[in-house]
């Protein structure tokens, strides 16, 4: 079952592309029970399971929603936000061309 576009996958989005860090997420994971209606009460445990302090929790947190994510949606999110961003007038070379360089990595990956 893929997730529509909620709190959840906001959440998910946000760590995907780093605007939030995992440890904001585990607080969130912890007081919000709502997520038990998205995600089956295995992967919940695991969720509340994983030692977030581990270098590889963002990996395994990753690899347990997998399942309830459409990443499509991520990416044309993501690509609507890059494209909001060339458009401002005040962006300096430097900035433009960083935003340039995040277009190229995503031709890249696909």
């Amino acid at each position: 079952m893929k997730l529509e576009l909620i709190e959840l996958q906001q959440w998910i989005y946000d760590l995907i592309y780093n605007n939030n860090s995992i440890y904001k997420f585990e607080d969130w994971i912890y007081y919000n029970d709502t997520i038990m209606t998205y995600v089956s009460y295995d992967d919940y445990i695991d969720l509340i399971s994983i030692n977030y302090e581990d270098k590889y929790a963002r990996e395994n947190l990753l690899r347990i929603i997998d399942q309830y994510v459409d990443y499509g949606v991520f990416e044309s999110i993501n690509l609507i936000r890059l494209l909001e961003k060339c458009l401002d007038k005040k962006l300096n070379f430097d900035q433009l061309a960083h935003i340039y360089q995040e277009f190229y990595y995503m031709y890249c990956k696909g």
